[in-house]
């Protein structure tokens, strides 16, 4: 019964994400994903030109971050933080998403979404600048996967 409970909880977290990525972070489409978390936060909180989107240590500690309100999320205890931190790291994912607030415009006025680099894999390859909707599956398995192991978990 525990493990249903924890899977049902799991799945819940990860309809969340996906109504509340689809909807908020669209419009702000793409991260850094080269930026350390503490490079991460000092952009979104010193630049104009950033916003944090979610701090995912932030999450489970405390149910919300950024995009996500307080009560978004469950809130993990100190144990089961660990426990989904290490499984979370296994996906190679920034530990915090800042989010560009104002379209960059690159190289002879192209902007991301009408880059044809963007095709090659460039939109995804953890390194530099990374685009949600190409990144997306993989950001809500590994928050999904950090609260079943969490849930699992044999944490009082």
């Amino acid at each position: 019964m525990h493990i249903i409970r924890s899977l049902s909880r799991a799945s819940l977290v990860a309809v969340a994400l996906v109504l509340v990525l689809a909807t908020s972070v669209v419009a702000h489409d793409c991260y850094n994903a080269s930026a350390s978390a503490t490079g991460a936060l000092s952009k979104a909180q010193h630049s104009q030109a950033w916003v944090l989107a979610a701090d995912v240590r932030e999450i489970i500690s405390t149910g919300g971050s950024g995009f996500f309100p307080l009560g978004s999320f469950p809130i993990l205890t100190a144990c089961q933080q660990k426990v989904f931190l290490a499984t979370y790291a296994q996906s190679g994912l920034p530990l915090v998403f800042a989010t560009a607030g104002k379209q960059a415009v690159g190289q002879g006025g192209v902007i991301a979404a009408n880059n044809p680099n963007m095709d090659t894999g460039l939109a995804s390859n953890g390194k530099g600048i990374d685009r949600f909707d190409a990144t997306s599956n993989a950001i809500f398995a590994a928050i999904g996967a950090g609260y079943n192991a969490a849930f699992a978990s044999s944490c009082p």
